[in-house]
């Protein structure tokens, strides 16, 4: 995978992922500030309804808190507030029973525990009910005791809440769809400007990993762009200075060899490197090659090694090879490979009688059949 791969897979993976948990972790934290709200708003409401039933009771008939009960309907997320009698309160104030509603799983349990319990409807999700236990007391500024043939601490009776919290859901839900896509274009932002702060690394990588394979290649000419005043421009500059040291050295030395070789750089193609070392190989080839040929022991040895030379290392199968005699004006031939059958030269014969019938010895120049015209 490639840098630019990893870097994109990479931010966008941890900004999906980050922007995910702070969602949920904003969606626990809701639901739990939310719970808690309506456990003290119920708490509250119960308290006060306990409070006002008491007063209610001391001045009126009980049945006159069935009439103030029913008022209560209209407050705003108040579903429904009744009370509940305990089955002694029931005997003793001779209450019909048909003209109350059954007790609930969870005014049950408050008459069994006798501490207050809550719970979300489980058919209502929006409904959250609340109750609390009327405990019999000698105490405080009632004393129920003086009413009731019941004990100290005795569950009278459950005062029971059922509120709305519909708004309180949606406003948790909205909440955290906004935190969630403020997330979103917050992590959006976060990967853009990740991407443009990661592109020229990214970029001049790229460009290093070709200039470094024309490097290997022998072509020294690559060089990078320069992308900023940062430190990836720097490492652009620092690159582009060793390439131009790099090509500078390498240009001088292989004119130099060239011009003392006599070769020319159209006949020796490629890169800058692969000439330099096919020159240098050729001018160690031919050192050994001189120290050769000084320990033989006569010219018969000298024309030898140089008919094995041109047989073996350059592979050719067809070439002669004279020694000139000056003094007699005539090529003499030392070696003839390859002729055809019935032949005894490569070359005309008069070469042997006038040695300037051969035009490379008269000119003392190359001559090549290919290039003559």
């Amino acid at each position: 995978m490639k840098l630019k791969s990893k870097i994109l897979w990479l931010t966008s993976v941890a900004t999906m992922t980050c922007a995910l948990l702070f969602a949920i972790a904003a969606w626990l934290i809701l639901r739990s500030l939310s719970d808690q709200d309506m456990h003290r708003q119920g708490q509250m409401a119960a308290e006060l309804l306990r409070m006002t039933i008491t007063r209610e009771m001391q001045e009126d008939p009980p049945k006159h808190i069935t009439r103030y009960l029913m008022k209560l309907d209209g407050i705003p997320g108040l579903l429904e507030a009744h009370v509940v009698p305990a089955d002694s309160v029931v005997k003793q104030m001779k209450i019909d029973s048909h003209e109350r509603m059954p007790a609930t799983a969870l005014e049950t349990k408050v008459f069994k525990t006798g501490k207050a319990q809550q719970e979300i409807l489980d058919d209502q999700s929006d409904v959250f009910h609340y109750a609390i236990p009327y405990v019999a007391t000698s105490t405080g500024a009632s004393n129920c005791l003086q009413c009731h043939q019941a004990k100290e601490g005795e569950v009278l009776g459950v005062v029971s809440l059922a509120m709305d919290v519909s708004v309180q859901r949606r406003t948790a839900f909205w909440s955290v769809a906004g935190i969630a896509i403020l997330s979103f274009v917050f992590g959006t932002f976060i990967v853009f400007a990740f991407r443009r702060m990661m592109q020229p690394i990214v970029e001049t990588t790229t460009e290093l990993n070709m200039v470094l394979k024309g490097a290997e290649a022998g072509d020294f000419s690559g060089r990078l762009q320069k992308r900023g005043d940062d430190e990836v421009g720097d490492i652009a500059d620092r690159t582009n200075q060793f390439m131009q040291v790099l090509e500078d050295s390498f240009g001088h030395i292989t004119k130099q060899v060239e011009g003392l070789t006599g070769s020319s750089s159209k006949v020796n193609s490629g890169s800058l490197l692969t000439r330099t070392v096919r020159v240098i190989n050729n001018l160690v080839s031919a050192s050994h090659f001189k120290q050769a040929i000084e320990n033989d022991r006569d010219l018969a040895d000298v024309y030898g090694r140089i008919g094995r030379l041109l047989t073996g290392k350059f592979g050719l199968s067809r070439f002669s090879l004279y020694e000139v005699s000056n003094s007699k004006n005539r090529l003499l031939p030392i070696t003839v490979q390859g002729l055809p059958e019935h032949a005894d030269l490569w070359c005309e014969r008069e070469v042997t009688i006038d040695g300037d019938a051969c035009r490379a010895k008269r000119t003392a120049q190359i001559v090549s059949s290919i290039n003559d015209d």
